[in-house]
């Protein structure tokens, strides 16, 4: 209703920041149709259908410089693959030819220092060590070209960005269902919120949850982790598996990053490794929570279910607040990876990348 109410202003010009979040997929949907029969407006947005949907200019801010291109998320996403094939072409061939210097001025060392050496047999020793000296110079002079040459070549390598693959796992080592569900019904607050639920996930599995808001996603996945207990019906869960889980809310959100993960026995070092990987700037780790943007909470609460021992990972909406390339990061890893997943979402892009099995809640009477 809020955006609905910006384009019934006149004279002004809609500036709309991430209106998904929080909104289910039919919401997700309605909104795209809405803004796609609208013209002149400014939106921050990380649903990639809803980018494909609805604009026709993205404004892509970059490491080394901010760009306009025409055409919806799909034809930046092209055109950006196809900039970096030719970039990553450019960078190897510069590799090869820094390395061929680097052997060019190796001969001209070599073939100086040979040159030395004769003098130790010849007869006219002045003379040979005149011409050795000569050469070595001539060959000082060349190796100072070749060297500038390699610097100046190296400074073109320095913006390229190293590619670190994040690992998202899961043990898999025993056969067997790690969750059985049979007629499942859970009530809250007295009300029925889900009835009729069977499921079982296996090894290597990832199932998505859908539904609109209020279906039950988050009940159902309190019930698994223990926080609820259903009203009737089977969930069984083996003794030995463990579950870990990332919140629709982050579970850490103030205090002290460093005490949390002693708290909970995580390896800072590794933690690290992953907020790097994240693209989290090591910096934030001495600042409290509260300081910490949205993403930010959301990349540590994911980081921390990732680094915990685990046989299946439940995510709640993992996908609020993070950016479109992280994204592209996380469905990467997963492909990857195969861990056993359980998760919610209401990125249609995600959920139709990764998920290998679909429930949906409304369905369920």
């Amino acid at each position: 209703m809020l955006i609905v109410a910006l384009f019934l202003k006149t004279d002004y010009y809609p500036l709309i920041d991430e209106p998904t979040n929080h909104l289910d997929m039919q919401g997700r949907m309605l909104l795209t149709d809405y803004l796609a029969y609208k013209d002149g407006f400014l939106l921050v947005s990380h649903d990639r259908y809803l980018l494909d949907g609805c604009v026709d200019h993205i404004v892509s801010i970059n490491p080394q410089d901010v760009r306009v291109n025409k055409g919806n998320y799909s034809v930046w996403r092209q055109q950006m693959e196809f900039e970096n094939e030719f970039e990553g072409r450019r960078k190897e061939n510069l590799k090869r030819e820094i390395k061929h210097l680097h052997h060019a001025a190796q001969q001209r060392r070599s073939g100086s220092l040979a040159k030395e050496k004769e003098k130790s047999g010849a007869f006219d020793k002045g003379r040979i060590g005149h011409l050795a000296a000569k050469q070595m110079q001539r060959a000082l002079s060349i190796e100072t070209r070749i060297q500038k040459n390699i610097h100046a070549k190296e400074a073109l390598l320095k913006n390229e960005e190293k590619k670190r693959q994040l690992k998202i796992t899961t043990h898999r080592q025993q056969p067997g269902a790690l969750l059985t569900i049979n007629n499942l019904m859970i009530e809250r607050g007295g009300k029925k919120v889900i009835r009729n639920l069977s499921l079982q996930i296996y090894p290597g599995d990832r199932v998505a949850i859908t539904g609109s808001n209020g279906a039950g996603k988050t009940t159902l996945f309190d019930t698994i982790s223990g926080r609820l207990q259903p009203t009737s019906g089977i969930l069984k869960i083996p003794a030995h598996r463990k579950i870990s889980r990332s919140f629709q809310e982050p579970l850490w959100n103030s205090g002290n990053l460093r005490e949390k993960l002693l708290a909970s026995s995580i390896e800072e070092t590794q933690f690290r490794q992953f907020m790097s990987v994240y693209g989290i700037a090591r910096d934030v780790f001495e600042q409290p929570l509260e300081t910490f943007s949205q993403g930010q909470l959301k990349k540590v609460d994911l980081i921390r279910s990732m680094m915990e021992p685990t046989d299946l990972l439940i995510w709640d909406e993992p996908m609020n607040y993070i950016d479109v390339l992280s994204r592209e990061q996380i469905e990467e890893a997963i492909l990857s990876n195969e861990p056993t997943l359980l998760f919610t979402d209401h990125d249609r892009y995600f959920v139709e990348n990764i998920a290998s099995k679909l429930i949906d809640l409304d369905q369920l009477s």
